[in-house]
């Protein structure tokens, strides 16, 4: 059970939140219990991902009514 930490950073390309041509530092912050980071939790892992200090949210994330995750 991996947490799909790479398909958030595809999907932050492609949504236009990387920069293109410019040199950004992209932190991604994994769940304690996350088999990524050698944790062997049964709940699914929610990675959060910054870029250059910011943290960077995907659509769904940014729910006024407060549905999304966390």
């Amino acid at each position: 059970m991996m947490c799909g930490y790479i398909k958030g950073v595809l999907r932050l390309i492609a949504l236009g939140l990387v920069p293109a041509g410019k040199l950004s530092h992209l932190t991604i912050e994994h769940d304690p219990w996350c088999p990524a980071v050698g944790g062997a939790g049964s709940m699914p892992c929610r990675p959060e991902f910054f870029l250059d200090g910011v943290r960077m949210m995907f659509p769904e994330e940014a729910d006024p009514e407060g549905r999304g995750r966390r």
